[in-house]
């Protein structure tokens, strides 16, 4: 279920992480972690990464993070709830 879904969101993306939040995910994310510690964070929780670092994804396995293409905020939450399937539900705005 897309509910159920949880995120950890790298420094490039602080606006796409307020959104998420906003629409009710579950969304981690600090400006100042190294990549090494997001990853093993998000891979402990079950989190999905979200990136813009074409270097990060590299080590990434496969299903477990959404490569980010575009710069505008607007664009990448459409990216996110197309590609993860993503429901935008009131009652779950801003929970």
């Amino acid at each position: 279920m897309e509910s159920d879904k949880k995120f950890a969101v790298d420094a490039m993306l602080g606006k796409l992480a307020r959104w998420l939040r906003i629409l009710g995910y579950d969304t981690t994310y600090r400006q100042e972690i190294a990549d090494d510690e997001l990853v093993r964070n998000a891979l402990d929780e079950g989190r999905i990464i979200l990136t813009r670092d074409t270097l990060l994804v590299k080590r990434l396995p496969p299903g477990s993070f959404l490569f980010i293409v575009d710069d505008v905020p607007a664009d990448q939450l459409r990216q996110a709830v197309h590609e993860l399937g993503l429901a935008v539900e009131e009652a779950r705005l801003l929970s």
